[in-house]
């Protein structure tokens, strides 16, 4: 048996062990950390795209050391249930030594690519690739949201969202949150993107979908609810309250909507009039906030404001296990003593998306 399947097997087994994440998930919560928060301290070049070498990717210290190849990179990357990462095949001589990334984000389609349907996307056309070419020099990868690194371009790697083009309006934005953030939240006045460069939301599900059945929806009430307990870009699946946004309304207010590859929405937000403070999506593009998992219902209405508390045992619930050291973090929340801050990538994968 091949190295490699040794170690796929091995993660394979420590999963169903309950002795830890599979192999798959280490190495994708590696990937997401170093490329949306990362690069840049581990002096990996990095375009505005948000793309570098898959050969720098492959050639850094933590990913070395779990002996991560070409092929079982394409694995993880077409694995992926939410689709966080972007692989693009530039062929040969394009992302060469002596060629700079930024260059390669450039370059003009080979007449293989122009042939492609349009609706293929650069990575379904890059795994195509990578059936007969293996060769790491040829391709460039990126994390399709989740950045926290300023120095990226919305408008190069993510697709406007504007009324102006209807289709590109999804019908649903919804943000999953916790118990334990909700009081904060609301306090807040808003969504903040925190240490990310955006707030992050998925297309789904729908409202009747989460509403219980006493309020017009056609969830069925109970701890738990199977139709929430599903993986979608942009929200954790266990998620506990969702904050349902008026899309149309925050577009004509001048609110930037974009959509990343995998389908997530993302917003930076607008900073309130007056022209003070931290940008944020408002409450006031709030359509209605839902509890999911307990069969609470409706919490928040646009024009009445809370309409139901938490109860006290849900209110006194802590945050998920990842998500309170990522939130955390995201606030400045301090260290002990003079310890320096390690490199926790299997912590990063506590946020949406």
């Amino acid at each position: 048996m091949a190295p490699q399947d040794r170690r796929s097997n091995r993660g394979k087994k420590d999963k169903a062990d309950g002795q830890g994440p599979g192999r798959e998930v280490t190495v994708s919560k590696a990937m997401s950390w170093l490329l949306r928060h990362g690069a840049a301290k581990e002096r990996i070049a990095m375009d505005e795209q948000g793309y570098v070498k898959v050969d720098d990717l492959l050639k850094w210290h933590k990913l070395k050391t779990l002996g991560l190849g070409m092929e079982e990179l394409v694995k993880v990357v077409e694995g992926n249930e939410k689709k966080r990462f972007a692989l693009r095949w530039v062929g040969g001589g394009d992302a060469g030594e002596n060629t700079t990334v930024a260059m390669s984000t450039d370059m003009t389609p080979t007449e293989d690519q122009q042939d492609q349907s349009q609706a293929e996307t650069e990575t379904q056309r890059a795994i195509q690739h990578a059936a007969t070419d293996l060769d790491s020099s040829h391709y460039l990868i990126r994390a399709t949201q989740g950045h926290s690194l300023k120095t990226l371009e919305a408008s190069a790697y993510l697709t406007p969202i504007t009324l102006k083009d209807e289709k590109s309006v999804p019908e649903t934005m919804v943000h999953g949150t916790f118990y334990g953030a909700w009081e904060k939240i609301l306090a807040s006045g808003g969504l903040l993107p925190m240490s990310r460069v955006h707030v992050h939301f998925a297309t789904g599900p729908k409202l009747e979908e989460v509403l219980p059945e006493v309020e017009g929806g056609n969830m069925v009430q109970g701890p738990e609810g199977k139709k929430t307990n599903v993986v979608i870009s942009g929200m954790r699946s266990d998620a506990q309250i969702l904050i349902y946004v008026d899309i149309r309304k925050a577009l004509k207010a001048g609110v930037e909507l974009w959509r990343s590859e995998n389908g997530v929405v993302l917003t930076e937000g607008m900073v309130a009039e007056g022209g003070e403070g931290a940008k944020m999506l408002s409450s006031e593009f709030w359509d209605v906030v839902v509890e999911v998992k307990a069969g609470v219902g409706v919490l928040w209405k646009q024009g009445q404001g809370v309409v139901r508390e938490l109860p006290a045992e849900l209110k006194g619930r802590g945050m998920p296990r990842g998500k309170d050291r990522v939130d955390s973090a995201e606030r400045g929340g301090r260290r002990r003593g003079n310890a320096k801050p390690k490199l926790r990538v299997e912590r990063d994968d506590g946020e949406a998306g």
